[in-house]
C-alpha cells in the first residue's frame, strides 16, 4: 500500500541519516537511494536528492555530486520549497570550495545568501503582519469593551 511505501521511504531515509552521522557516507548514499525508490512525493524526493549529493561530497565519488544537488534544487523549485533550494545552494558551494572551484563556490554562496536573506525577510514580514493584526484585533476588542461600558455605565 502507499502507506507502507511511505514508511519504507522514511525508514531508509532515517537509516541513511544514521550512517551519514557515523561518517559512513557510502552506506548513507545507499539508503537514501533505497528511499528514493519508495516515494513519488516531490517534497521528499527533493530532500533525498540533496541528502545524496551532500553525502557524496565526502566520498570519492564526486562525479555525481552536482547531478544530485542540481536535481534536488530543480525538484524543490518545481514545488516552491525554498528551504530545500537553500540547502542545495549551500552544499554546492561547499562542494565547489572542497574541489577548489572557487568561481562556482562564490556563485552558489551568493545564491545562498540572496535566498537566505529573502527567506528571513519574508518571515519577518509575516511576523510583523501577524503582530499588526493582533494589535488591530486587540484595539477593536478594547473599543468594543469601552462602548459596552459606556452603554451599561
Amino acid at each position: 500500500s502507499l502507506d507502507e511505501y511511505y514508511n519504507l521511504s522514511r525508514i531508509y531515509n532515517s537509516l541513511g541519516a544514521v550512517y551519514f552521522f557515523r561518517n559512513d557516507f557510502s552506506k548513507a548514499v545507499n539508503f537514501y537511494e533505497y528511499a528514493l525508490g519508495y516515494t513519488d512525493d516531490l517534497r521528499i524526493r527533493s530532500m533525498l536528492f540533496i541528502n545524496i549529493g551532500e553525502a557524496l561530497i565526502y566520498t570519492d565519488i564526486h562525479d555525481s555530486v552536482e547531478y544530485y544537488l542540481n536535481k534536488g534544487i530543480q525538484t524543490a523549485e518545481e514545488i516552491k520549497n525554498r528551504s530545500v533550494v537553500l540547502s542545495g545552494y549551500e552544499y554546492l558551494s561547499d562542494f565547489y570550495e572542497y574541489t577548489g572551484d572557487f568561481k562556482n563556490e562564490f556563485l552558489f554562496q551568493q545564491k545562498f545568501n540572496v535566498l537566505n536573506d529573502s527567506l528571513h525577510s519574508g518571515r519577518i514580514a509575516e511576523e510583523i503582519n501577524a503582530l499588526e493584526l493582533d494589535l488591530h484585533l486587540n484595539l477593536k476588542d478594547q473599543e468594543y469593551q469601552f462602548q459596552r461600558f459606556r452603554l451599561i455605565g
